[in-house]
């Protein structure tokens, strides 16, 4: 794949990302005024049913993601359509299974359940089997790497589901929200069919979905591990802390993770390229050029566009969400944790691309212990909200330096220490870090009108660029990644 396709690829998955978020958001807060507590209650616990329904795959998907691209690498079509159609037919059985289950447990309980409960449990069930169908089709653009359609189904996904859940919850409440949502997932489905140009077949075979099982299943629970990597300070908050400490985290929270989009992004569109790479060569040497350059181009773009939001955050916090001022700097603090969290992205893909998926497991869970424990403690020393975001940012800290030395460990750069790699990476940071630190000494965030805020932050946000432009400029000679940047939105792509 060309860069210029590459960065294109990550631009549009990107936008999607924040579109399809972004109206998730706005509908859960509309909704929640809507409903009220109660019913939005009842909203929540249902809509567990269709979250958890994302795993009755069993880890398939994940395991079509790594065969399909890597066979097809490996110019063996015939091999990657059978992973394909195999991996269709039993992800359509379990999520029909489900549903069945579903049905099976509604008759049973039927004289016991509300009429809310009596609908959404089949309808949850529905919506269930259609978004498996609707990560089928990501599965097999993102294995062929076509990632404009799965941008777009995304960026439908958002928008449908919150121009279809606001009405329904006005005339209809938790009855409407479900409707929605199976009219949503059905017609991105209809999308995606449009957009595709094979058919799946079904086909049963026990060789192959044994392998997808044995592939995929690792995947699947170092993902629901890096879940938990990203919940437990919830958990902790929940068990020690009141629900307004919590409601403060949970705004510092939401603004940390909507960050973590920009690389994962990345790392989503350019996993197909590790696996089709590696199953050509079967070197893990063939990786390295996809590895190091994008992560050098994060090294320098995340903390500086971090450095930018940390700049600018208190601003809408100030006058949109003054009663949530007490998060902000456990917003700050979980900022930085995300720089590291981001940096490590794409060298996890990295590990599961060349079958180090046990050491994600190992570290991923060894991280969550600590994180619990730091919390915790830090809770127990009075800390408060602030020692749980603390406590989260070191281990994202701590989690990301190991996923990028043992990726880096990986390669095979015999003149380069692993330290010194890891250094170089985090140096854009360091020197970030230092430049934030002084702006916010030199010229202090004082009380002023929004025209006052607005015009310091834009001064200080000057400043940090103007002070770090030598790694702009860096990062243009080794990658020219701006010109390429330049050349698509002139509509001239250039592959390099």
């Amino acid at each position: 794949m060309s860069r210029s396709k590459t960065l294109a690829d990550w631009g549009g998955y990107a936008t999607s990302q924040y579109v399809a978020r972004f109206a998730t958001m706005i509908r859960g807060f509309v909704i929640a005024r809507l409903l009220g507590p109660e019913e939005y209650g009842n909203w929540v616990a249902l809509l567990v049913i269709y979250q958890m329904g994302a795993y009755v795959h069993l880890g398939i998907l994940n395991g079509m993601d790594r065969e399909i691209p890597f066979w097809l690498g490996r110019e063996n079509r015939e091999r990657a359509w059978g992973f394909r159609d195999a991996g269709f037919t039993a992800v359509t059985g379990l999520s029909a299974l489900l549903v069945l289950a579903l049905i099976a447990v509604d008759l049973v309980g039927w004289k016991g359940y509300t009429s809310v409960t009596r609908l959404a449990l089949p309808l949850a069930g529905v919506a269930v089997l259609l978004q498996n169908q609707v990560f089928l089709h990501y599965n097999i653009f993102r294995s062929t790497q076509r990632i404009g359609p799965v941008s777009q189904g995304w960026a439908l996904q958002g928008i449908l589901d919150l121009a279809l859940s606001v009405p329904a919850a006005i005339f209809y409440g938790v009855h409407g929200l479900f409707v929605a949502l199976v009219i949503t997932n059905l017609s991105v489905v209809a999308f995606l069919r449009i957009r595709s140009d094979w058919s799946f077949r079904l086909r049963a075979s026990l060789g192959d979905w044994k392998r997808l099982l044995v592939r995929g299943g690792p995947v699947l629970a170092y993902l629901f591990m890096e879940v938990l990597l990203r919940q437990v300070d919830k958990f902790v908050i929940i068990a020690f802390l009141s629900r307004e400490q919590l409601g403060f985290y949970g705004i510092a929270f939401t603004v940390a993770s909507m960050l973590r989009y920009i690389t994962s992004s990345a790392s989503f569109t350019l996993f197909p390229n590790f696996l089709a790479k590696f199953g050509e060569t079967g070197e893990i040497s063939s990786l390295a050029r996809t590895l190091k350059e994008p992560t050098f181009a994060f090294s320098i773009f995340i903390p500086v566009f971090l450095g930018l939001v940390m700049l600018w955050i208190h601003i809408p916090v100030v006058f949109l969400l003054p009663k949530f001022l007490p998060g902000l700097s456990a917003m700050r603090i979980l900022v930085c944790g995300a720089v590291f969290f981001s940096l490590a992205s794409l060298s996890s893909y990295f590990l599961i691309t060349v079958n180090r998926t046990r050491v994600l497991l190992l570290g991923g869970a060894a991280i969550v212990i600590l994180e619990a424990a730091l919390n915790t403690l830090f809770i127990r020393l009075g800390y408060g909200i602030h020692g749980v975001a603390l406590g989260s940012a070191t281990c994202q800290f701590l989690y990301g330096t190991i996923l990028l030395a043992y990726a880096f460990h990986l390669l095979p750069e015999g003149e380069r220490s692993v330290l010194w790699m890891v250094g170089k990476t985090y140096l854009p940071t360091i020197y970030t870090a230092a430049a934030i630190v002084l702006l916010f000494l030199l010229l202090p965030i004082r009380e002023e009108t929004l025209r006052g805020h607005l015009f310091w932050g834009t001064v200080r946000g000057a400043i940090l660029l103007a002070v770090t432009s030598p790694f702009w400029i860096l990062l243009q000679r080794r990658t020219g990644v701006f010109t390429l940047a330049w050349d698509l939105v002139t509509r001239k792509p250039k592959d390099s």
